[in-house]
């Protein structure tokens, strides 16, 4: 018994430096990590920032590109009829999205959501415009049927996704 005492006369204030160092280790270790992944988020942020400002830009230029009154004064033409101006424009709305959607990876959800729902309210403003005309009409009845749509609306798709991105662009910069 005496052996058993004398044993844990040393065991026991081991044990005590040995739980004391480990966790004091323990807490420097986990600093440290923190330490780390702060650096790194850091580091992360340096190069997405400028990615994402450039993401934000684009969908910008891209809304810009596709309002109505961009397209009518961008791709019309005099030999045109309505047909041809109404494929023209949906085609090239086609071509500005592909252009763009890569950009999607470096803006919120919300966002991508705001610029597909202005996109395809635009289409379908395009089509509801040349639905209501003859195909063979002259592409100029068109431009004003899609223009004349556009000065009714409160606000146009692509504005109201413009001031919803600087919105966003304001909150996260």
């Amino acid at each position: 018994m005496k052996e058993i005492l004398e044993i844990l006369k040393y065991v026991i204030p081991s044990f005590i430096v040995f739980l004391t160092s480990y966790f004091i280790l323990r807490a420097f270790v986990k600093k440290e990590v923190q330490k780390d992944k702060f650096k790194i988020s850091q580091e992360n942020y340096k190069l997405i920032t400028p990615m994402r400002l450039q993401a934000y830009e684009r969908f910008t230029l891209f809304l810009e590109r596709i309002s109505p009154e961009s397209l009518v004064l961008r791709l019309h033409g005099n030999d045109m009829n309505v047909q041809d101006l109404q494929t023209e424009i949906l085609i090239n709305i086609r071509k500005e999205f592909e252009h763009n959607i890569v950009q999607q990876i470096y803006v919120s959800p919300k966002t991508w959501l705001v610029i597909k729902r202005a996109k395809e309210q635009i289409i379908e403003i395009v089509n509801m415009s040349a639905s209501e005309l003859d195909s063979n009409a002259n592409a100029f009845a068109l431009s004003k049927k899609i223009l004349n749509k556009v000065l009714i609306m409160k606000e146009i798709p692509t504005n109201m996704a413009i001031n919803f991105i600087k919105r966003e662009m304001n909150d996260i910069f």
